[in-house]
């Protein structure tokens, strides 16, 4: 019964701070419930920036098992790893690129259960490559990025699509949809 829930927090002069993602296992495992349940995987856009860009050779593998439960999901990717989500059907399961900086565009087919690469191309060209995968099923809802330009299509579910002020272009699918453009 309850719930669980972790959060970065602000250590004090006196505390060694820990990383939020680390090299030890390279896997996070995370099962919902009844419950509504936020997945927040931090972002790695300032990692990837400058002098930082050893981080997505890094983590670009680190792997997110991400089970939905009776309750639905709201995850906001990170922009670096492998996704493997499976959602419960029936229930809301959002999948968020709402923390990605603008030089991410998105290109998500919500109707492809097969591994799906998202690249990055930094603005100067210190990087281009791939930097996340996400293999999905059951996911009904998307938010995109902030400033990016973004490409959604949708499944046979009832699908909620939301744009950022990039713009981008939305391809329904099947099922009722709502959508929230800019």
């Amino acid at each position: 019964t309850g719930y669980f829930y972790e959060i970065a927090r602000a250590y004090t002069d006196d505390e060694l701070s820990e990383p939020l993602l680390t090299v030890c296992n390279q896997h996070s495992h995370v099962i919902g419930g009844k419950e509504p349940l936020t997945i927040i995987i931090p972002a790695i856009e300032h990692g990837m920036l400058g002098s930082n860009l050893h981080m997505i050779e890094r983590f670009k593998n680190y792997n997110f098992s991400i089970s939905g439960g009776k309750g639905g999901i709201k995850l906001m990717v990170g922009g670096i790893g492998d996704y493997n989500i499976e959602c419960t059907p029936g229930v809301r399961n959002i999948i968020s690129f709402e923390q990605l900086s603008r030089d991410f565009n998105l290109d998500l087919d919500l109707s492809d259960g097969r591994k799906q690469n998202f690249n990055f191309h930094h603005p100067s060209g210190f990087y281009s490559g791939k930097v996340m995968s996400i293999t999905q099923k059951g996911i009904n809802a998307v938010v995109g990025t902030k400033l990016g330009y973004d490409k959604i299509r949708g499944n046979n579910l009832d699908n909620t699509f939301s744009l950022g002020s990039g713009g981008g272009v939305i391809y329904s699918g099947g099922g009722s949809n709502t959508y929230f453009v800019p």
